[in-house]
Order: structure tokens, then sequence, then C-alpha cells
């Protein structure tokens, strides 16, 4: 067990358990929101790439990666293996045999 949560009248339940076998393993959540950097830490250990520290939104797939930001500023975005990364609205090379991208972003929300 890795949490637990207090029901009513002084009672606790397991909110997050961790088991784990010879082939798999299995997580239970009984809260309804997980914060995003224990999501990013549950996905690490399950094996899953992170492509990022922050908390905005990527979506990947196909050869093309998505960044919608929560706040303006640098992004470094995580590749899962080395590629050559373009910018699709300008056309501009954003690295070559990189595993690695800083990104920045002007404004929120702004995709890249």
């Amino acid at each position: 067990m890795l949490g637990r949560r207090l029901l009513h009248q002084g009672r606790h339940e397991p909110a997050l358990a961790l088991k784990e076998w010879a082939t798999h393993r299995s997580l239970y959540s009984g809260v309804p929101l997980l914060p995003a950097g224990l999501l990013r830490n549950i996905a690490r250990y399950a094996g899953c790439h992170v492509y990022t520290e922050e908390n905005d939104v990527v979506m990947a797939g196909r050869g093309l990666i998505t960044y919608h930001t929560v706040a303006p500023g640098e992004r470094t975005l995580q590749l899962p293996e080395k590629a050559t990364v373009w910018d699709i609205f300008s056309g501009e090379c954003l690295g070559e045999g990189v595993e690695e991208v800083t990104l920045e972003f002007e404004r929120r929300g702004r995709g890249w």
C-alpha cells in the first residue's frame, strides 16, 4: 500500500496500492485525480517514455508531436530516440539526430 484515504469516523482504506508479480505489475488508485508528477513517475515505472517534466499536454504518434503549454517560457522536449525535428508551421529544422529539443513558447496555449 502506497497511500490511504480517510473515509469517515476515522476509517481508512487503500487509496494507492502497487502489487508486483514475476510477469507484471498492477497499480490501483481509489483517487479520481492524480497529480501530473505522480502520473509521470508511474509511466516511467511502467517503462513508458516521458516527453517533458512540465505539466503541459503532449500528444505523440506516427512521427508527429504536438505540445500545448500551460504557461509561456522555455521547455525541453525529450525524444524516445534520436531524430530530426522540424517545425511544421515554419518549415525550420530544430535539430538533426537529437534526443531533446528546447522550445520557447511566447504565450500560454500556443501549440508547437
